[in-house]
């Protein structure tokens, strides 16, 4: 654990919190501002919904603001049929703590534990992609008790992604398009997420490029979520919740050897 700041200048820091609030403004629902502590400093929430309602915990990916996570789930926040809360993972970019925690041990599951305390709730729905999923997998492993159900989209910590794959058919396209913007190298940089993108999708991966080029000039480099041990939790995992999906093929793309343990 890191107390050091995260930003590599007061400039990038406040340019990555402008960008912040603008995305904020931008997810299509009013959110409301809350503030937690934790035993790892205080986290910042946001939230909407019925007071009453269902509650549902939505943990973004690394490297991007809670804020423009919650507009790729803005369908599910329209619905108004839950008390959705959003925090902002501390020590990444936003406006929690930015005490950087270890992502080999359960400091990530112990933080959303305080952070449920801090809310009030016994337990919740948890939606979750990416980092944001492994971290709600690491609160799966310390606290199975804090989460009723689950859903993960290409959650970290379970699959080790080849390094070919991440250079050449991820990255590559994607600093072509950093370095020298067009709609046609955008349209090649998010051929990886599916060949169904439509006009929205490439604006929310345009933003995520101006968010990426504020993350590269202002936040620290980001540790992996990658955790060897995961593979082995997750069918214990699995076992204490009732309904549970995986999509084997892509799984067992990923990494073949995760077979022996599902």
């Amino acid at each position: 654990m890191s107390s050091r700041s995260i930003y590599r200048s007061s400039k990038g820091e406040v340019r990555v919190l402008e960008m912040y609030d603008r995305f904020q403004a931008d997810v299509g629902v009013q959110l409301e501002d809350h503030t937690v502590n934790t035993r790892f400093g205080t986290t910042h929430v946001l939230a909407t919904g019925p007071e009453n309602a269902q509650p549902v915990v939505i943990t973004h990916g690394g490297n991007q603001t809670n804020p423009h996570a919650l507009r790729n789930l803005s369908p599910l926040l329209k619905l108004n049929q839950y008390r959705v809360y959003a925090p902002d993972t501390i020590g990444h970019p936003g406006k929690s703590a930015q005490t950087r925690l270890s992502p080999r041990d359960s400091s990530y599951g112990r933080w959303l534990d305080d952070v449920l305390d801090g809310l009030n709730l016994e337990s919740a729905a948890f939606v979750g992609g990416s980092f944001g999923a492994g971290i709600i997998l690491r609160l799966a492993a310390y606290a199975p008790q804090r989460i009723s159900k689950l859903a993960l989209f290409v959650p970290s910590g379970i699959v080790r992604v080849p390094l070919s794959s991440m250079v050449f058919r991820i990255g590559g396209p994607y600093l072509r398009y950093l370095l020298s913007p067009s709609r046609e190298r955008l349209i090649r940089a998010a051929q990886w997420m599916g060949d169904d993108l439509n006009e929205d999708d490439l604006a929310l991966l345009d933003q995520a490029a101006t968010l990426s080029l504020a993350v590269n000039n202002a936040f620290y480099e980001l540790r992996s979520l990658y955790l060897r041990d995961m593979r082995l939790r997750v069918p214990q995992i699995v076992k204490r919740y009732d309904d549970v999906t995986f999509t084997f093929e892509d799984i067992l793309k990923g990494d073949p050897s995760l077979a022996k343990y599902l």
